[in-house]
């Protein structure tokens, strides 16, 4: 078959379609050189796995922090509870942990955050129990005061976020949803709350939904953030509360100054039954809700959250060769903020990981 050209330079062997329209390759090649701007692009940055369910997390994390890497995420929805440890973008100053278990968190708060640290994530160990991960990136005293907030039943949580907010106090963290059992086996949830010294009273709101498709917290969310409320803190829940039982709840934590509201983006809240994009706009929520993957994101222009899967066996997800498998992925370097890491069982006695990143689009 001969070859078709344009004049007596371009043929048809060296032509593309874009959109529908056939062009010229070097005509392609010369936009796209044109458009590239050298040090834009996003650089590799070494990520580093680590077992966070076991008692020697804290000194794991300070192993990885002095060769330069920062706590990116800590995974929910696993047997084993994983953490994501990666090189910063820009680098910054060196990083310090402290790991505390739950059970310690009202005696030890103030002293730790008189050191400079400050809740970072928090990770589920044996059971039901988690300990929570302090990070502190100067040894000075944090500018806040932080409180432990208990709560016997989602349903309370109105009431106790809202006394805490009226004092100036906003939830920055949610360390575990309650679990109710038998007496004397049940655990209360805990969020921890900060505020500024002379902080104004703030006015918060609960959202508590269980629609598998979100319909009772889509909508109301949505307004609500438009509206100028923020989102605290978002939570996900087995009906008891429990480890391995599905979870058909979800919490959103919102508040907002009591003065006046200041109009901003309207957050969707979705849940996506595969990876790939799972929201246009930075992350400010996820869990894994109805064995699905729960994301809620505020729009921005290009930017786009992303999930890449990672296929586990019933062993691997225990934490054995969890590293390696991570490794041989090809999860040892990321280009983009590691952001959350989702996981969520498959019908085959297995589970699927996926590895959520923020990322900007564009030259």
């Amino acid at each position: 078959m001969a070859r078709v050209c344009l004049g007596d330079r371009v043929c048809d062997s060296e032509l593309i379609t874009i959109g529908g329209v056939r062009a010229p390759l070097t005509v392609v090649a010369a936009l796209i050189a044109a458009a590239w701007v050298p040090g834009r692009a996003a650089q590799d940055r070494r990520v580093v796995w680590l077992d966070a369910s076991h008692a020697g997390l804290e000194r794991d994390l300070n192993r990885e922090a002095t060769r330069g890497l920062r706590l990116a995420a800590v995974s929910d929805g696993l047997p084993c509870t994983v953490a994501a440890m990666q090189t910063p973008e820009p680098a910054g100053a060196p990083t310090a942990y402290r790991v505390v278990a739950e059970r310690d968190l009202g005696a030890s708060l103030a002293a730790l955050t008189a050191e400079g640290y400050v809740p970072r994530a928090s990770a589920r160990t044996v059971g039901t129990r988690h300990q929570v991960v302090f990070e502190r990136t100067s040894p000075t005293a944090t500018a806040e005061e932080w409180r432990l907030l208990p709560f016997d039943k989602l349903e309370d949580l109105e009431t106790v976020a809202g006394a805490a907010a009226a004092e100036g106090f906003q939830v920055r963290l949610a360390v575990r949803a309650p679990f109710r059992s038998w007496p004397g086996l049940s655990e209360p949830g805990l969020l921890l709350a900060a505020r500024t010294a002379g902080a104004p009273a703030r006015q918060s709101r609960v959202l508590i939904g269980t629609n598998r498709d979100l319909k009772d917290v889509a909508g109301p969310l949505k307004t609500a953030t438009a509206e100028g409320w923020s989102v605290d803190g978002v939570l996900t829940s087995a009906r008891d509360g429990g480890r391995d039982g599905r979870r058909e709840r979800v919490v959103v934590i919102l508040s907002r100054g009591a003065d006046a509201a200041t109009p901003g983006g309207a957050v969707t809240i979705e849940r996506q039954s595969s990876f790939g994009i799972l929201g246009s706009g930075p992350l400010v929520g996820s869990g894994i809700f109805w064995n699905d993957y729960l994301t809620a994101w505020r729009p921005a222009e290009r930017r786009q959250v992303w999930g890449s899967p990672v296929q586990l066996s019933k062993y691997e997800a225990g934490c054995a060769g969890l590293a390696l498998k991570m490794r041989l992925d090809g999860h040892d370097d990321e280009a983009h903020d590691i952001v959350a890491l989702l996981g969520r069982p498959r019908a085959t006695d297995a589970y699927e990981l996926i590895v959520v990143t923020e990322q900007r689009l564009g030259f």
